[in-house]
């Protein structure tokens, strides 16, 4: 194995905002190791949050159904996989994965250098995900393993990783930018006006069919987009993807020109891109969320099952609101349900309090983000 030039290959193959949270890590590797080549190998569905990403040589994209419950269904996809990889003569993988086949196809693989998470009992090559601790730092400490397993000094990954710093990146292109800037929906879009997007659904991933759970509702977007429109100087877009369509026509239906339906309309990259035009975004603990994080715009976060503390951008633009209900937050690597006829969890966020935390998020000096593991702001109602 050369030191010099190591040939790294990363896996995280599912759920957007999970590969975006990722990308710290990635910073970190390829800081570490300034000689060292890097590939990913990602789900097609998350393959928007890493194109263009700085740092990687080779992207790597994989059906998000071959490492299901049962992939043996997909041997020969997998095989063909298998012979690829083996092929590139890796020196070292860290997989940011607890899944159990995808770690034993990555272990078939004999790559001498491996980092891999665990739930409990972890063998040598592995890490414990502690899912109290905030999932960048998490992917962190995963890197300094295999940084420590490839025999990088103490001393220099302490100062490699502070250097590195906690923010996700997101490359909007020259070319992503002006196909946003000639949408037809922003043409009536004034420049002059604070441009706020919302994202009333998102969460939903190929994997898990749980997007709802984490979701504060329609009838609550419906009125927060009441309020937002009769703010003097404020448009919104109201934004997601496909499976929002429904959601986007039902909100948007009989709205004043100041609310702009664009759900659907365009791919995720495009919307990063929107995003960077915007004053803020609101939305649901969802991809939205790590993608504004990503792109440095203001977020206020709506959040019920799972923990702002382990998922909201590390940012000093990043807000978010929650309930004090005590079994909150409950999600963590799955959705066991809920005790309550109603997620109490979201049920209990109130409007008024979402609108005071926008106003809020507003009126911050327009400034570059601060990112640290406590530079968000964390409301509880």
């Amino acid at each position: 194995m050369s030191m010099d030039h190591p040939r790294v290959l990363v896996v995280k193959y599912n759920a957007l905002g999970d590969v975006l949270n990722i990308t710290p890590a990635l910073r970190y590797l390829a800081n570490a190791l300034p000689g060292a080549t890097i590939d990913v190998f990602v789900g097609r569905w998350a393959e928007p949050a890493i194109r263009h990403n700085p740092h990687v040589r080779r992207v790597i994209i994989v059906e998000n159904e071959w490492f299901s419950r049962f992939p043996i269904r997909h041997g020969m996809e997998l095989f063909r996989l298998f012979r690829t990889l083996k092929l590139e003569r890796y020196d070292a993988v860290i997989a940011f994965q607890r899944s159990h086949a995808l770690k034993e196809f990555v272990r078939l693989l004999g790559i001498p250098a491996r980092a891999m998470f665990a739930s409990r009992h972890p063998r040598e090559d592995e890490l414990v995900l502690d899912e109290s601790r905030h999932v960048i730092e998490n992917n962190i400490l995963l890197a300094r393993k295999l940084l420590r397993t490839l025999g990088c000094a103490e001393e220099s990954l302490q100062a490699v990783e502070a250097a590195s710093g906690l923010n996700m990146e997101w490359e909007v292109t020259p070319e992503e930018a002006a196909e946003a800037a000639g949408l037809p929906s922003l043409a009536a879009v004034n420049p002059q006006e604070t441009l706020i997007a919302c994202f009333p659904g998102g969460g939903s991933n190929p994997m898990n069919d749980e997007a709802s759970v984490r979701q504060w509702g329609v009838e609550k977007f419906d009125v927060l987009l009441h309020r937002l429109s009769e703010l003097e100087g404020v448009q919104v877009l109201l934004m997601g993807g496909h499976a929002d369509r429904e959601i986007g026509g039902r909100l948007s239906r009989g709205r004043t020109t100041k609310i702009i339906n664009m759900t659907g309309e365009v791919p995720v990259r495009i919307s990063a891109a929107v995003l960077r035009r915007c004053d803020l975004v609101i939305c649901n603990d969802s991809g939205p969320m790590h993608i504004a994080g990503a792109v440095g715009v203001p977020v206020v976060a709506v959040f019920g099952p799972t923990g702002p503390r382990e998922k909201l951008p590390p940012s000093s633009h990043s807000f978010a609101i929650r309930s004090n209900i005590s079994c909150s937050p409950c999600y963590y690597s799955v959705y066991k349900g809920c005790p309550y006829p109603q997620r109490e969890c979201l049920a209990r966020i109130d409007v008024d309090s979402v609108l005071q935390l926008v106003q809020r998020a507003l009126g911050q000096p327009n400034t570059a983000p601060a990112y640290s593991l406590d530079a968000s702001t964390i409301v509880t109602v």
